[in-house]
């Protein structure tokens, strides 16, 4: 699942639309036509100028009311930057940051290790300063 699919947070009214999503089950919708989505267990951000401090704060505590989240990834498309959240228990998440190429992150909700090589695969940085 991806960009199409809105995330809907019911304790806010208000539906969102992650980079890129997962569930650990069945997906779950509030509404009939299956379009709004509300058990996400992990879900990926790739920053842009336009939307990067929304995605670090405020749209990170919007997806914190589901109880379903558990792992929030938010990668820096211009530097090799990648930080992961992991929900440890309720109102308690453990923040890392990856910044070396020959790191690989672990997805801990879904049991997944994933190289930074991987994901910067074909990417020239602009300025390779960290």
């Amino acid at each position: 699942m991806g960009s199409q699919q809105v995330v809907y947070m019911p304790k806010l009214n208000l539906g969102l639309y992650p980079d890129v999503l997962t569930v650990a089950e069945t997906p779950q919708y509030f509404d009939k036509n299956e379009v709004l989505l509300t058990n996400p267990l992990v879900i990926i951000e790739v920053l842009s100028k336009g939307t990067g401090k929304y995605d670090r704060t405020l749209k990170f505590e919007h997806y914190k009311t589901l109880d379903s989240f558990q792992e929030y990834v938010i990668i820096d498309p211009n530097r090799c930057y990648i930080t992961t959240h992991f929900r440890e228990e309720p109102g308690l998440w453990r923040d890392t940051a990856f910044t070396e190429s020959s790191d690989a992150i672990f997805l801990k909700s879904v049991d997944c290790a994933i190289a930074m090589s991987a994901i910067y695969r074909n990417i020239a940085f602009k300025n390779m300063t960290k």
